[in-house]
């Protein structure tokens, strides 16, 4: 019964997302929601597996994508930071999507690599 409810709650908010539409008008029904946070910041993905089961999160990360296309914003950089030598494959772990809907794909060797490498900090140009 809890999975029947988790999936009905998971194809709600992915229905409630596209009944929005584009989050381009003021007075956009998800303004004062942290989707319009999400759709309108920098993002900074660290180690996500983002499978196909991901559906809500792969739906409002393209939904994401087409809003920042018509704004024309070209001043937001993303990025995906992920292990060299992670356990997942490249398939499963996300970074062909990711970098498909323009995210900067960072590798790293450890942990200390990544809080030390300056490729991905959001001030870095």
């Amino acid at each position: 019964r809890s999975v029947l409810f988790s999936l009905t709650r998971y194809v709600n908010a992915i229905k409630q997302v596209e009944q929005w539409g584009l989050a381009s008008e003021p007075n956009w029904p998800g303004r004062n929601t942290w989707v319009n946070i999400f759709y309108n910041s920098p993002l900074i993905v660290a180690g996500l597996g983002l499978t196909n089961q991901e559906v809500f999160l792969r739906t409002l990360l393209i939904e994401r994508k087409r809003h920042l296309k018509k704004q024309g914003r070209t001043d937001i950089r993303d990025y995906y930071l992920v292990r060299k030598h992670s356990k997942s494959t490249k398939e499963s772990d996300g970074r062909e999507f990711l970098r498909a809907l323009g995210f900067k794909v960072v590798e790293f060797d450890d942990t200390e690599d990544m809080y030390n490498n300056a490729n991905w900090r959001v001030n870095s140009k």
